[in-house]
């Protein structure tokens, strides 16, 4: 699971959705470019969770992409496919995800070199199933669903193919998130572990975002 922090009110919260999806057991985040400072979060959650990985998210350009391997980030994520982007990426040694919906564009983002590719927004074309008829057709590529992925459809993404899933808007229901951080953390812990073992019994493929 990649958390996405689309926290928006400040960097506190931001730094505080990103923590509480760290100590849940989350290895993976992807900071948005919408997140108020975003760069000085990336850098902060480098120093302080070595163990994870730290990415930044809604990359438009090279210069965002530039900035973004500056603070320390260790991939970036698009939402379309730039070829000079991801051969930037190639030769500076930042896995770039470009963003893809249709066959053509999925495969035209992992010929050009892509980490992984960011079906997006998955839910648009029937989710899960719309995933699970692409594999006749393009095999085993590292494919990562996003835009209506849940913590209640993720186990269904993995089983339908993909390699990974990004999960933003509905891994702090704002209720929660206000009231209860601790059985917010509970909930994710409880959702992380249900993916694990749907993950042990489909092994899928291994991009180079390590």
């Amino acid at each position: 699971m990649i958390a996405v922090i689309r926290l928006l009110a400040s960097h506190a919260q931001a730094l505080a959705g990103a923590t509480l999806a760290i100590r849940a057991g989350i290895r993976h985040i992807e900071i948005t470019t919408q997140v108020p400072q975003y760069l000085q979060l990336v850098s902060h959650l480098r120093r302080e969770h070595p163990q994870c990985w730290i990415g930044v998210g809604s990359v438009f350009n090279r210069q965002m992409a530039e900035q973004a391997w500056q603070a320390g980030a260790q991939f970036c994520v698009c939402p379309f496919t730039d070829e000079n982007l991801i051969c930037w990426g190639q030769e500076v040694g930042l896995p770039i995800v470009a963003g893809a919906l249709t066959p053509s564009e999925i495969w035209r983002a992992w010929q050009a070199g892509a980490a992984a590719v960011k079906v997006f927004p998955a839910e648009s074309l029937g989710g899960p199933r719309y995933l699970r008829h692409l594999q006749p057709v393009l095999g085993s590529l590292p494919l990562i669903p996003t835009g209506g992925v849940t913590l209640a459809n993720a186990a269904e993404y993995l089983r339908a193919g993909a390699w990974a899933v990004g999960i933003a808007g509905d891994l702090f229901p704002a209720e929660l998130f206000n009231d209860s951080q601790q059985r917010l953390e509970n909930r994710l812990r409880q959702a992380l572990a249900q993916l694990v073992e749907q993950r042990k019994a489909a092994p899928a493929p291994k991009p180079s975002l390590t």
